[in-house]
């Protein structure tokens, strides 16, 4: 199994939630929009420009970065209504969630929990919903990009927080892969209620 490049553990559920690295540090922020809270907000921490010890002269404290208030950038929106993702609006793209998250109905991987969609990079991706939902390059090897990993309450085994894995094919694409992670675990959550 290939190991992850980036681990990002989850507060809460996938919509609303803070995305932290192991060490605590957040990366993304998943909130419901205010006021009616249908639409999910995504944001990831904008850096600080200069280093406080820097600017100042006096020395930090490690710990305080993450004490501190972090800042968020703009990274998308989902719109949802009757609990689906109906669209997705992302820096240049600005599409019905269903016309982006295609259904896969090819070959031997097709099922209706599948979806499939082109990256910015221009490849298609394929994400599986299971046990643990799985995004693969839609190549003849299934090449791993993510994997969002349910939280586990610990009843058998260890409790752990939800998470989710970006793998080294999917590196430069984290936000893309946070935002449809989160279309699809509001798909997962809106089957298994209709169940």
């Amino acid at each position: 199994m290939t190991e992850p490049t980036i681990q990002l553990f989850l507060s809460g559920r996938p919509w609303d939630s803070i995305y932290r690295t192991a060490e605590g540090q957040a990366v993304y922020k998943a909130e419901l929009a205010m006021p009616e809270k249908r639409d999910i907000k995504i944001a990831r921490v904008i850096p600080p420009i200069v280093d406080a010890e820097h600017a100042t002269g006096v020395p930090t404290n490690s710990g305080d970065r993450q004490n501190s208030k972090d800042t968020y950038g703009h990274v998308a929106r989902i719109e949802c209504r009757m609990r689906r993702a109906v669209r997705i609006r992302m820096r240049d793209l600005d599409v019905a969630a269903d016309e982006y998250l295609k259904p896969d109905k090819s070959g031997f991987w097709a099922s209706l929990s599948n979806c499939v969609f082109t990256g910015p990079d221009g490849r298609e991706y394929v994400w599986s919903l299971g046990n643990s939902t799985k995004l693969c390059l839609n190549d003849p090897e299934r090449t791993p990009v993510a994997r969002y990993h349910h939280r586990t309450l610990g009843l058998i085994g260890e409790a752990r927080p939800a998470r989710l894995e970006i793998f080294a094919a999917g590196k430069d694409m984290a936000d893309i892969i946070v935002v449809t992670c989160i279309c699809m675990e509001i798909l997962r959550v809106a089957k298994r209620d209709m169940a």
